[in-house]
């Protein structure tokens, strides 16, 4: 049971350290299908957009990802 605590805490930890998270990484933080992922992902990148920053399709940006999707 303990290894499977730490296992988790290294992959939380890998997660908070990453700049980009890409449609597999929000199905499993946000616990949704792939589809709704891409959708989450689009609608951010759209407002990213509209505040004058540069997207790029298929990912978004972690900490805008965390600070506006709270988890």
């Amino acid at each position: 049971m303990n290894l499977k605590i730490q296992k988790k805490t290294k992959e939380k930890i890998f997660m908070e350290k990453k700049l980009f998270y890409n449609v597999f990484d929000i199905t499993e933080l946000y616990g949704v299908k792939k589809s709704s992922a891409y959708r989450l992902i689009q609608e951010l990148n759209e407002e990213l957009r509209s505040q004058g920053f540069y997207t790029q399709r298929g990912v978004v940006n972690a900490e805008y990802f965390r600070k506006r999707v709270y988890i």
